[in-house]
């Protein structure tokens, strides 16, 4: 079902992707970098990394690990070759965490930096990080899988003093929107979709939201992935993205040709009382005798 569900982002990489033709051959593998000695109460970095030597621009990653031991303390993906988040990482309470997107420009090479993963190690135990699905596709206008490989990382932590505790990111900028369009669905006249590109490099994106204007009331803020559906006939859209320190950056974008439509009869109204207004008084006013 997960393959199925990502072929309409794919289509939307598509659009800002670069064509390759012929066949590619080759192999694509995902790893996890961690320190090598883990104690209680220690937070430490969980790098997940890929190695392809075919380009690509797509992936759906899936990760498990044990809530009981290992806490998900902060996602940061400022470092992150994704450049094109159809959502941001999720963590959820069963212990699983999700990342789904792409970049505009494709990867081929080693060690490429898909997210970083800041742990808490909660008590002594041995603990599994492992890929529950991890998908990548390649850079070919198709939309085609990878063939991967995706080897689970088998950890233990050890009785001892808690390590020195991670640095907390210095981070004073807000996010950088670099693009934000609100355009007809060209596989649905129904609806619009909202795309956009918003990047942090110093602590990543945290969340995405958005509200929007069918008449004159902003609707209620919701979250936002890319792209987005919305009513045929929003002419406005208000977005806001969050870094993982929380600083904001917002902005609104109008759809013109729905905004004059939308009003025009309002305007021509308008336009017909104050015309008749006129009129009438100046009818009502009195002849210089």
């Amino acid at each position: 079902m997960r393959s199925r569900a990502i072929y309409p982002f794919l289509i939307f990489l598509a659009v800002f992707a670069a064509i390759f033709s012929g066949v590619f051959a080759g192999q694509t593998a995902f790893r996890i970098g961690i320190p090598e000695k883990i104690t209680p109460g220690t937070e430490f970095e969980a790098n997940i990394l890929v190695d392809s030597d075919v380009p690509l621009n797509a992936f759906d990653i899936l990760l498990r690990y044990p809530k009981d031991i290992l806490e998900v303390t902060r996602v940061d993906n400022g470092g992150s070759l994704i450049t094109i988040w159809q959502n941001q990482p999720q963590v959820s309470e069963a212990g699983e965490l999700r990342l789904t997107g792409g970049s505009a420009q494709a990867f081929q090479g080693n060690g490429g930096e898909l997210l970083t993963v800041r742990f808490k190690a909660l008590r002594e135990g041995k603990a599994s990080i492992s890929f529950a699905s991890a998908e990548a596709y390649i850079a070919d206008g198709k939309g085609t899988k990878a063939e991967t490989t995706a080897p689970n990382l088998a950890l233990s932590v050890v009785a001892g003093s808690p390590l020195a505790l991670l640095p907390g990111t210095k981070d004073n900028t807000p996010p950088k929107i670099d693009l934000l369009a609100l355009e007809k669905d060209p596989f649905n006249p129904e609806q619009k979709l909202l795309t956009f590109l918003v990047n942090d490099k110093d602590s990543g994106i945290k969340e995405t939201s958005a509200r929007y204007k069918t008449f004159l009331s902003w609707s209620e803020w919701q979250p936002v992935q890319n792209p987005t559906a919305l009513p045929e006939n929003a002419w406005a859209v208000e977005f806001e993205a969050r870094d993982n320190v929380g600083n904001p950056v917002a902005s609104i974008i109008y759809y013109w040709p729905v905004l004059f439509w939308n009003f025009l009869p309002t305007f021509a109204i308008v336009l017909v009382l104050l015309g008749a207004g006129f009129l009438f008084f100046r009818r009502k006013r009195p002849e210089n005798i």
